[in-house]
């Protein structure tokens, strides 16, 4: 389940909304965590949670259709930025040294 809070550790970050996701494992333990997630996530709205069963605290992820990964999120992140950084070299040094 979906939950969202508005503290001061939020608001000097940024106006972002903090979303929390709350389940419980296979034996009846309660697991709150924090995780990325879409502008379309509503209080209360069932989530499918991945968790590695030894230790779900550290391992809790949002999954499902529609949402990415974070590891899926840091490789496009990365992925992007090294794409952009080879196009900016690419004018850069064409400039600098003429295209003639």
């Amino acid at each position: 389940m979906v939950t969202s809070r508005d503290d001061a550790a939020s608001r000097n970050r940024s106006e972002a909304t903090r979303h929390f996701f709350t389940f419980r494992t296979a034996d009846g333990t309660e697991v709150e965590f924090e995780d990325l997630a879409g502008w379309g996530m509503i209080t209360g709205s069932p989530v499918t949670v991945t968790y590695v069963p030894e230790n779900p605290r550290k391992t809790a992820t949002i999954a499902g259709r529609g949402s990415w990964s974070p590891v899926l999120q840091c490789t496009a992140l990365v992925a992007g930025c090294g794409m952009a950084t080879v196009g900016f070299t690419t004018v850069l040094l064409f400039n600098v040294f003429g295209g003639q």
